[in-house]
């Protein structure tokens, strides 16, 4: 003969085992990730019109996770030597292997009106080498896990 205490029991032990299969689960479907780390490796004037200019920002992303990090889009930000350069958002998808590297190459366009002093500041400076401050934030192509931020500064050589 079952006594009715032991029914409750059984069905709260049941419904334990059930909020800790349920919580496991959704610790699977999302992993701590850690942000990438990108380096800011060159920035490459490609273009040099009377109203505009383009510019190539070349960085690399370090994922330091254990899963590929599918990137949908990129979101930056760019000062050099204090000013603001470039913002924006990449095109186009890619993904950076686990414990792995990728190289993204990014085209920019600045307004010659904008960014003249800035660009005669940076080009006739003795040195090539300015500051810069590179932040931005990766959107994933991941359930629950929407996007990473990253940031990195220094100083680069210029390459105009």
């Amino acid at each position: 003969m079952h006594s009715s205490s032991s029914l409750p029991a059984s069905l709260r032990a049941l419904a334990v085992m059930m909020a800790m299969l349920a919580l496991s689960s959704c610790a699977l479907l999302r992993p701590d990730l850690s942000p990438p780390q990108a380096t800011l490796v060159a920035v490459e004037l490609t273009e040099l019109g009377v109203r505009s200019q383009r510019f190539r920002l070349v960085f690399d992303l370090d994922n330091p996770n254990n899963v590929a990090l599918p990137v949908s889009e990129l979101g930056y930000r760019v000062v050099l030597a204090g000013n603001e350069f470039a913002q924006g958002r990449s095109e186009g998808a890619f993904r950076v292997p686990a414990r792995g590297r990728e190289r993204v190459r990014l085209s920019v366009s600045t307004d010659l009106l904008r960014s003249l002093d800035q660009l005669q500041g940076l080009i006739g400076a003795g040195s090539r080498e300015v500051d810069y401050e590179f932040e931005g934030r990766v959107f994933l192509d991941m359930p629950m896990r929407p996007s990473l931020r990253f940031a990195d500064s220094g100083s680069i050589a210029l390459d105009f």
